[in-house]
């Protein structure tokens, strides 16, 4: 629900990577473990949360925040990062992926280990 994706994710102060996707979408159905896991790799850090948005049922809230192309990674309420802080959210994935799925994966934790490190050390 958008309205619930607001006042959860905009409003927070946590440090949010959201992953928009479809359902129906082959290249989301190969993502979603890809992402439960690294979710629960770094989920314990009380500064950053994990979320999902399925845009084949919030189809229009997902073309209003610029959603083209699934799966869609985006990053709100990085410090320093301007465009976190609104609706659309921060880019967080440009490129082709990996060719397997363990470099895919490896990938992703790095790229969110390197964004969880820039928010300093943990409290």
């Amino acid at each position: 629900d958008p309205d619930v994706f607001d006042a959860v994710v905009i409003s927070s102060r946590a440090t949010w990577f959201v992953v928009f996707y479809a359902d129906w979408c082959p290249h989301c159905q190969h993502f979603a473990p890809l992402w439960e896991r690294a979710a629960a790799a770094l989920g314990g850090d009380p500064r950053v949360s994990f979320g999902a948005v399925d845009c084949a049922v919030y189809l229009e809230y997902c073309a209003e925040v610029g959603i083209g192309q699934y799966p869609m990674l985006r990053l709100f309420n990085m410090p320093g990062e301007e465009k976190s802080f609104t609706k659309d959210g921060a880019k967080l994935r440009r490129g082709s992926p990996p060719d397997d799925d363990r470099q895919e994966e490896e990938a992703l934790l790095g790229l969110l280990r390197a964004r969880v490190a820039e928010l300093g050390p943990a409290p």
